[in-house]
């Protein structure tokens, strides 16, 4: 139970970030509503259309959808696309329960995209409105795909080093790897 309510906080959380980030979506003249999967449901407290925000609120993830991704997928309401094609879902973005005007699609990234970046994603593509950037390759591509952080989905980066230990007997903690002469790989950014 502790870990659902963490989880209610964390999508509480991206909600409140993502309304702010998407508050300055506003224009002067807010682009015509589509036709979406969100079709009658009426528009809660969180009103995302009328503060200009595009109909569809396009999310290019890093990867196939993963336990990583949920809280995108929290955002997703009930009546929701899935386009094989795209690799993506679309629905009405919901906020609190509530339909905010707007719908989102999350965009399947990885092999889906041919293993482009988000962020060189983004750039391709100008209807993507946010992209999965860790900080590494925000860093690694400030100079020709510069980017701006939002919000940190997690709190700890699962990245991690495994070894096998029939192999390094000895090796109980990332610090005996070094001392015992083991190879550890990294790949350029």
């Amino acid at each position: 139970m502790r870990f659902a309510r963490k989880s209610g906080y964390a999508a509480a959380g991206l909600v409140v970030v993502s309304a702010l980030a998407l508050a300055g979506c506003a224009s002067s003249s807010p682009e015509p509503a589509a036709s979406t999967p969100s079709g009658d449901l009426e528009i809660g407290a969180v009103d995302l259309a009328a503060a200009g925000c595009p109909a569809d609120i396009r999310i290019q993830t890093d990867w196939n959808p993963e336990s990583e991704h949920g809280h995108l997928y929290q955002l997703v309401g009930a009546g929701y696309t899935v386009d094989s094609d795209e690799k993506s879902v679309t629905g009405p973005l919901m906020a609190s329960g509530e339909y905010t005007g707007v719908d989102v699609t999350i965009l399947s990234g990885g092999p889906a995209t041919g293993f482009t970046q988000p962020n060189a994603q983004m750039y391709n593509d100008p209807s993507i409105f946010l992209a999965y950037v860790g900080t590494d390759e925000a860093i690694a591509h400030s100079g020709d795909l510069p980017t701006v952080g939002v919000f940190a989905p997690l709190q700890k980066d699962p990245q991690m080093l495994m070894w096998d230990p029939e192999t390094y007997p000895n090796v109980t903690g990332i610090a005996d790897l070094g001392t015992e002469g083991v190879t550890i790989r990294v790949f350029p950014g």
